[in-house]
């Protein structure tokens, strides 16, 4: 399902090119994951942890550098909490580890 709506976002970014959206629809996606019990994390599903860090990766990057600083103040206080959550229980992944504490 991640990857799929991935694609999605991928094909309305071509067009759209509005960062803003790009934003809004990764927090999203994001939601479906971390809504679930956190014990979904750091179980012997690396890829999905993995997915789910790739999508927050992008959603960082979008937040601070291709928008404006008052977008940040928006989505800090969530994307941090999702940062946590992964930290916790998979940090044993190299992309996870390498991840930020917090934006």
């Amino acid at each position: 399902m991640l990857s799929a709506c991935i694609k999605r976002i991928n094909e309305f970014t071509k067009i759209s090119k509005n960062k803003a959206l790009e934003a809004d629809l990764l927090m999203y996606i994001l939601e479906i994951p971390f809504s679930l019990n956190e014990t979904m994390f750091g179980t012997c599903f690396t890829q999905y942890d993995t997915k789910v860090a790739m999508i927050l990766k992008r959603l960082i990057n979008v937040v601070t550098k291709k928008l404006h600083e008052d977008y940040k103040i928006e989505y800090e206080e969530k994307i941090n909490n999702y940062l946590q959550i992964l930290h916790r229980n998979s940090n044993h992944i190299n992309m996870i580890y390498d991840l930020p504490k917090a934006i």
